[in-house]
C-alpha cells in the first residue's frame, strides 16, 4: 500500500516539473519572439525611409 503511494507522489511531482519546464520554455519563446517582431519592425521601418 505504501509503495503505491509512493510511485504516486513521484508521478505527480515528476508530472509537476515537467509543466514547469514546459511553461518556462514557453516564457523564453514568448520573449525571443517579441525580440524578433521588434527587429522585424525596425526592418521595415528603415526600409519605408
Amino acid at each position: 500500500m505504501k509503495i503505491v503511494v509512493l510511485t504516486n507522489f513521484i508521478v505527480v511531482s515528476t508530472g509537476r516539473n515537467v509543466l514547469q519546464h514546459m511553461q518556462e520554455n514557453l516564457t523564453s519563446n514568448q520573449i525571443s519572439f517579441q525580440t524578433g517582431n521588434r527587429r522585424l519592425q525596425k526592418l521595415v521601418d528603415s526600409m519605408n525611409e
